[in-house]
């Protein structure tokens, strides 16, 4: 999405978390639910995309060219994520999502990497159209459970997964016992909030 466009998402984003923050489950000592969901705005989602071999590599020395050099870990190992700030996550064998909310990052990875005849790796920005949720709290694994195959759920840091949750797609990460993130299209936004809800009412309901 060019420049310009985005600039004029922005505005519509930040108006949707506010209105999806009266929705998200709270912490409540009486349902026995301590989680906190928070929407991270702004957030650069990047797909970066690559063939096998050759395109592997040539995403790798982008990754650690500069001025991003400093910044990246590298690329994930299968069914994994790397770093905080900024994240990179496995999806496939042809694609690593990347995320940060560092706008010069995410600017340089989309000149570096852009799409051209030939090329065998590059980047695509598809931040307007995915939500990134935060999720902390001793029940993170408990309210995930209730929405996702419990087998494929992420359990320890730096692990990562594509599932369904719910039955809709979903990209989830583990960066510690009581911390997990969600990624999932901004579309969904409301019908995710209220899954979580649903879910959080249900430990409750477990504890009484």
């Amino acid at each position: 999405m060019a420049s310009a466009e985005r600039a004029a998402v922005l505005p519509l984003a930040a108006a949707e978390a506010a209105d999806w923050a009266a929705l998200w489950p709270r912490p409540s000592p009486a349902l026995a639910l301590m989680v906190t969901v928070t929407v991270v705005e702004p957030m650069h989602v990047l797909s970066l995309r690559h063939v096998a071999g050759a395109g592997t590599a040539a995403l790798a020395a982008a990754l650690t060219a500069e001025p991003t050099a400093d910044r990246l870990p590298g690329l994930p190992q299968p069914g994994q994520c790397c770093g905080a700030e900024p994240r990179l996550v496995w999806c496939r064998p042809d694609e690593t999502l990347l995320l940060t909310q560092d706008r010069a990052l995410a600017a340089a990875l989309l000149a570096a990497l852009h799409p051209a005849p030939g090329r065998l790796a590059c980047a695509l920005d598809l931040s307007p159209g995915n939500l990134v949720l935060q999720l902390r709290g001793a029940q993170v694994e408990a309210l995930l459970s209730r929405l996702v195959d419990a087998q494929a759920l992420p359990r320890e840091a730096g692990q990562a997964s594509r599932m369904r949750l719910a039955d809709i797609a979903a990209v989830v990460w583990r960066d510690a016992p009581d911390a997990a993130g969600l990624l999932v299209d901004r579309a969904h936004g409301h019908y995710l909030a209220h899954w979580l809800s649903y879910a959080a009412g249900a430990i409750g309901d477990t504890a009484r």
